[in-house]
């Protein structure tokens, strides 16, 4: 379990030079407009258990803690998404607290794009709109994206064994 909270600050590594990246931008997307094409990008990278149309009606559009902001990342001065992450409301309990906590969901780039830039890029956004929301995100990265969430400040509080009973 990754996790950050509203305080965590980021240390950045000195700048290197490297090839020229293209120009990307973000976008937050709105589900009752986009859900195709944020349907879309989940088939290029993202399972859903062959069901991504049913998981986004479920969790984007019947979520009982709220709707999820989702943003996109596309190329300046292009249309159509190449990127989408998302952040979903979760409630949470600490002691006798209960407040409402971020769970980072559903972060896809098209192949091409599947590098260190723009996933950072991407990730930084979501983490900077998502941290006026909620108290604090946290997230069950996957092998591919662990060194994204852990480079822009995420850190492992924890680890989860998931079990199943047949």
């Amino acid at each position: 379990i990754l996790a950050m909270d509203a305080t965590s600050t980021i240390d950045e590594p000195p700048r290197m030079a490297i090839q020229e990246q293209p120009a990307y931008r973000t976008t937050v997307a709105d589900l009752a407009i986009d859900s195709n094409m944020i349907v879309a990008l989940w088939r290029t990278g993202l399972s859903q258990n062959g069901m991504p149309k049913a998981k986004f009606d479920w969790y984007y559009q019947h979520n009982s803690e709220g709707t999820p902001l989702v943003v996109f990342l596309r190329l300046e001065g292009a249309d159509t998404p190449v990127g989408v992450a998302a952040v979903g409301p979760r409630r949470m309990r600490f002691g006798e607290v209960t407040f409402t906590a971020g769970a980072l969901v559903d972060f896809v780039l098209q192949l091409e794009h599947r590098t260190f830039f723009p996933a950072i890029f991407l990730q930084k956004e979501i983490r900077r709109r998502a941290l006026g929301q909620y108290t604090i995100l946290f997230g069950f990265p996957n092998q591919k994206s662990l060194a994204i969430v852990r480079r822009i400040g995420y850190r492992c509080v924890g680890h989860i064994v998931r079990r199943t009973r047949v």
